[in-house]
């Protein structure tokens, strides 16, 4: 499969008028809050639409340290 660069990322509809709900989710599923929020390619029109997740490294190292120290597996 070949796929040509740049690609053409904006327009997303996930989540949309529920961040709070996959921001709550994520906290519940993980232990870690994160920063979601969500970009426009136009403002005004509100088209090309990005959703961010932020999620800070030190949240992520302490959450892969539970992994790694979760004898289940």
């Amino acid at each position: 499969m070949h796929d040509a660069y740049p690609h053409k990322v904006i327009g997303t509809k996930q989540c949309l008028n529920s961040i709070g709900q996959l921001e709550s989710n994520t906290y519940r599923d993980m232990g870690i809050r994160p920063g979601i929020y969500e970009l426009y390619e136009d403002k005004e029109t509100k088209s090309g639409r990005v959703l961010v997740s932020e999620f800070l490294r030190i949240r992520l190292a302490r959450y892969s340290n539970l992994l790694l120290s979760d004898k289940t597996f």
